[in-house]
């Protein structure tokens, strides 16, 4: 019921659309990152809040989607390269001369968790701790320049969640939602987190690399314009509701 509700909402909104068509002539490469809720494989099919609203942006556009979930580091490489077209992500300093920033989609809380009785109450009581830190993500100028904080990375929350609770490293960094939807997922009580400490609030948007063929100002005033009308629709207030994103 959920899929045909979508469906419904979303062959209207291409209806509506200025630029959308229900036949897309050139397709776009699109790459979302691996994460929970975000971008994942089920039932051998690409799933997840930024796997769905990439493909409406682009097909709000007139473009046809070709999409492709893949590590965190693999989108940073690919948008550098120019073999991705888009991605959602936050905004990244590695990627700042690789792409233009279209439109934002939704905005995170940036948090610290250690584990229970452990409150990190600033960015001084974490100076001399281990943090475990997703690989290439930036958080905060002040966390992310601060080399008195002992970055671990990591491939995945799954794994900073692990390392913390085997007592391998004093905190997790990232956003609260990601950190407490694998928690969930994971049927591990929020409990044995400490209160979280906000480091800061970052936006996901829309990006296109600057060795795309779609880097020109129509098509990039196309997705945004799509993008825009997205984040204003029901199908996107129906997008948030079905992955839980508050």
């Amino acid at each position: 019921m959920a899929d045909n509700f979508m469906m419904k909402y979303f062959l209207l909104f291409l209806l509506l659309s200025p630029h959308g068509s229900l036949f897309a002539y050139e397709s776009i490469i699109v790459s979302t990152i691996e994460l929970e809720k975000m971008g994942y494989v089920e039932n051998k099919k690409g799933k997840g809040f930024f796997y769905d609203v990439a493909n409406l942006v682009a097909m709000g556009s007139g473009l046809e989607p070709e999409n492709t979930i893949k590590p965190y580091a693999r989108v940073l490489d690919d948008l550098k390269s120019g073999s991705t077209d888009i991605s959602i992500l936050f905004k990244n300093d590695s990627l700042l001369e690789h792409v233009t920033y279209i439109s934002p989609i939704f905005t995170f809380e940036n948090v610290v968790y250690g584990t229970s009785g452990k409150n990190f109450q600033s960015l001084k009581d974490l100076e001399g701790s281990r943090i475990a830190v997703l690989r290439g993500a930036n958080y905060s100028d002040a966390f992310d320049k601060n080399t008195l904080i002992i970055k671990v990375p990591v491939k995945s929350y799954e794994q900073g969640i692990s390392l913390l609770l085997s007592g391998r490293v004093n905190g997790i960094v990232g956003t609260k939602f990601h950190i407490e939807s694998v928690m969930f997922q994971k049927n591990l009580p929020i409990n044995k987190l400490s209160a979280p400490l906000t480091i800061s609030t970052k936006s996901a948007w829309i990006q296109i690399s600057k060795d795309s063929k779609y880097h020109n100002q129509e098509d990039i005033d196309r997705l945004r314009k799509s993008a825009e009308s997205i984040v204003q629709s029901e199908l996107f207030k129906g997008l948030v509701y079905r992955y839980s994103i508050y």
